[in-house]
């Protein structure tokens, strides 16, 4: 008879720490106002159980608690720079999660994919900070007297945009 070894299905720890840093940015940035901390450290306990646990409905709360945060600090008249970077937190936690998640179902605690964890992370960090700049270039060419909150609305439309297109 020979031994199985049994592999450990937990979250890979080096996205689990992007995720984290992500999303302590956002909570970071929407500390301007209190309305918007409050749903914001509520996605980030969420996010760490969901790294905990491997629970992908906990992440999803999480992320939701992150991206309402940003929204109604957004519709309270935080800067829209702040806006923005609250934003890139809120995908870097959201994609880092997911990652991670996705990473301890798959390999587990068998597979050495540090480096790959450490690439997927930067690089999302990267293409998040490149679009939250893009969009605010965008936003300061053509707000002409326009309120923050279009800016609101155009952020939670990219966020749908996104989550769809990852399906």
């Amino acid at each position: 008879m020979t031994d199985v070894a049994t592999v450990e299905r937990t979250p890979a720890r080096p996205s689990a720490w992007f995720a984290l840093a992500g999303a302590v940015v956002a909570v970071g940035a929407t500390a301007l106002s209190i309305v918007g901390v409050v749903p914001a450290l509520g996605g980030l306990v969420g996010l760490f159980v969901a790294l905990r646990r491997g629970s992908r409905r906990a992440l999803v709360w999480g992320v939701s608690g992150l991206c309402g945060g940003v929204l109604l600090a957004g519709v309270v008249g935080i800067p829209p720079i702040v806006l923005v970077i609250a934003a890139i937190g809120t995908v870097v936690a959201w994609d880092s999660g997911e990652h991670a998640l996705g990473l301890g179902d798959q390999l587990g605690d068998a597979g050495s994919t540090t480096r790959s964890q450490l690439v997927h992370g930067a690089s999302t960090a990267v293409v998040a900070t490149v679009a939250g700049i893009g969009g605010y270039a965008l936003y300061l060419v053509g707000t002409g007297g326009r309120p923050t909150v279009a800016l609101v609305l155009l952020l939670a439309g990219a966020l749908a945009l996104v989550a769809v297109l990852s399906r």
